[in-house]
């Protein structure tokens, strides 16, 4: 039992990790193509700081110290999580910030021309799916506050369907995702889009797959 109840810490750690790297390349993406007066950029720094997902990454340290009232601390200290040491509950899902990659905005093309590339669409859908999973993942933890995870699985959603609105707005190429989306699966979807930008390099490897 309580090497099952630890994996499933494990597992909401690593996906917030996940995600946490993938909300960091969206941000530099919209910094590298909107002035930050862009309701989109808005829109997306609201995705990407203190949203929804923050939150439930407290109710998930609500949950584990919870749990180590329960269980004990020592079900918890000094485990080896992804090559990290973390030496008690509470550190479980804090300090990952200080796990993600370097990057910075002079890493990525400034190119202002105030809507989303292909690659910029493709890691918009990376975000939301990531926070999907990351969501369902917590849905799973034992103690956890239900009333204010389920709020802010609500919020989660509406903040992603207000940027998707905005995103469609400023980005043609987008609303043709959306458009293809009800026609065929997803995956397919973004496929054609890429492929609508690709170089001749990654046209060969799209007919690869």
């Amino acid at each position: 039992m309580g090497e099952e109840l630890v994996h499933k810490f494990e597992a909401a750690r690593g996906d917030l990790l996940l995600l946490w790297t993938a909300k960091r390349r969206l941000l530099l993406a919209a910094q590298s193509r909107f002035p930050k007066s862009h309701p989109l950029f808005k829109s997306i720094l609201k995705l990407c700081h203190n949203d929804a997902t923050c939150q439930i990454r407290q109710l998930c340290d609500v949950s584990i110290c919870n749990c180590a009232d329960i269980y004990g601390d020592d079900l918890f200290r000094n485990r080896v999580v992804d090559g990290v040491r973390i030496p008690a509950a509470t550190y479980f899902f804090y300090g990952i910030s200080n796990l993600l990659p370097e990057e910075s905005v002079k890493s990525v093309k400034v190119d202002r021309a105030k809507q989303f590339s292909a690659s910029d669409i493709a890691l918009f859908e990376e975000v939301y799916r990531l926070g999907r999973k990351f969501i369902d993942t917590v849905s799973t933890l034992p103690l956890l506050p239900t009333t204010d995870f389920a709020r802010n699985d609500r919020r989660f959603e509406q903040a992603f369907a207000h940027a998707r609105a905005q995103v469609e707005n400023a980005s043609p190429l987008y609303a043709s995702y959306l458009r293809l989306q009800e026609r065929v699966p997803p995956a397919i979807a973004g496929d054609i889009v890429a492929y609508s930008e690709a170089t001749p390099v990654q046209l060969r490897s799209l007919k690869c797959r």
